[in-house]
């Protein structure tokens, strides 16, 4: 018999790949002295974390009181070129802008590579 063409396109059968599942007590026993073997070495590990933070914040304390030393300059700096800037405009008018944008963009370089 020959088959005529067809505007509708008939379903092909499916195939499957089926894998069986096999049970080995011992691999399931090895897996499970690994899993908790891993769980007890992560716990020493999160306490050995937590007693080193410990120890840091209070390094870190002592860091940050040196680091606050440096910011204070720089804050002087800024509040004394800011009057000069003041007195510049009073004095020279518009071309006090063309000195600031120029501070600005040192002063914002100067923050970023010293960090």
């Amino acid at each position: 018999m020959l088959k005529l063409p067809s505007l509708v396109k008939l379903p092909k059968y499916k195939s499957f790949s089926y894998q069986p599942r096999y049970y080995n007590p011992e691999e399931e026993e090895r897996k499970q002295r690994k899993a908790e073997m891993e769980k007890t070495l992560n716990e020493t590990e999160a306490e050995n974390l937590i007693r080193e933070r410990r120890i840091s914040k209070i390094k870190g304390a002592f860091a940050r009181n040196k680091a606050k030393k440096g910011t204070d300059f720089s804050q002087l700096l800024f509040v004394v070129f800011s009057l000069f800037f003041v007195y510049l405009y009073m004095e020279f008018g518009n071309y006090a802008f063309i000195f600031l944008t120029g501070f600005l963009g040192w002063y914002v370089w100067h923050k970023k590579t010293r960090g």
